[in-house]
């Protein structure tokens, strides 16, 4: 049973660990909503926090985890280093679902190597992020009701009439099995979870990736006259860049700060589809430049032909 995702363009991280850790907890038919797909609550009803972490070492070690330890009580386990098959299950349906997008997605590496004269699939690319969240959901949604053909089923499991997909097998094991469902205030669990970083308080607001947000205790406190320039640490989520979150020293409370305009233009869109538009306009406005300093020069260089033209003529009329 997936019981959470996250898809990005880093490579294996704590931050992408910790944002499907995020959507583990996460309400999935709301989740689902999002990307325009409706689900019921039983197509896909996880929104628990797991006793045991079993984690690769990419991801986790080297990492503190005592926020997991210490304020949600989650066990971490590492696997072994080059150990993928000690959690095949999870790498075989990492190369499942790659299978599945290389066949229907345009614009996906269908080889390793390509040969001289072969197009650059790279150029059939279509999809946006979104768009691609929204295929993974669909093949996880088909993954969680298909039938596990080598599945080693319990006799309990069939006198009960259980055919073993993991959607089954989930309700099953909640029911007879030790399946302690715990939850747990998704706003609290994501302090402990979501990346942070660093915000700047300014005259403009309080600036974040270029972004510019407010909120209600900045301004009744005057920050932006009072404490400007002041860097502060904040709580923000790479899918949902419409608010960020300043923490309390309590570790229990927060402030949310709400895009202010016209930074709003960026509230559907993710960190990656931000960060891309502001290299893009760099990119321009650099361009620009080198076409000013060429328009600089044929601006001078036309005024000091108009200068020394009136000069010659001055002159001619005082010889």
């Amino acid at each position: 049973m997936v019981t959470g995702i996250y898809v990005g363009l880093e490579g294996p991280s704590w931050i992408g660990a910790m944002m499907a850790l995020d959507n583990m907890v996460a309400d999935k038919v709301d989740f689902c909503k999002q990307y325009n797909i409706d689900i019921t609550e039983e197509q896909w009803p996880t929104h628990h926090l797991p006793e045991i972490i079993i984690a690769d070492r990419g991801e986790f070690e080297g990492y503190s985890v005592e926020g997991l330890i210490n304020n949600l009580n989650i066990k971490i386990e590492n696997t072994t280093a080059y150990r993928g098959d000690l959690k095949g299950i999870v790498e075989r349906k990492f190369r499942t679902i790659n299978g599945k997008i290389k066949q229907k997605a345009p614009g996906a590496i269908q080889k390793e190597y390509r040969e001289r004269g072969d197009r650059d699939y790279r150029l059939d690319a279509t999809l946006n992020l979104k768009e691609f969240t929204a295929l993974i959901i669909t093949l996880i949604l088909q993954h969680n009701h298909k039938i596990i053909e080598k599945y080693p089923m319990e006799k309990e499991m069939i006198t009960d009439g259980i055919v073993p997909t993991p959607i089954n097998i989930w309700n099953w094991g909640i029911q007879n099995r030790k399946g302690r469902l715990r939850t747990v205030d998704r706003n609290i669990f994501r302090l402990n979870v979501l990346p942070r970083g660093r915000a700047t308080i300014t005259r403009a607001g309080i600036k974040f990736k270029n972004l510019l947000y407010g909120s209600k205790r900045a301004i009744e406190e005057q920050w932006y006259a009072n404490l400007k320039n002041k860097s502060i640490e904040i709580i923000y989520d790479p899918r949902h860049l419409d608010k960020i979150y300043i923490p309390s020293d309590n570790g229990i409370d927060y402030e949310t700060c709400l895009l202010l305009e016209p930074s709003k233009q960026y509230k559907s869109d993710f960190l990656e589809d931000v960060i891309f538009q502001q290299q893009l306009l760099n990119e321009l406005k650099e361009q620009e430049r080198s076409q000013q300093a060429q328009l600089t020069i044929n601006t001078d260089t036309i005024m000091e032909e108009i200068i020394k033209k009136a000069e010659q003529k001055n002159q001619k009329i005082n010889q």
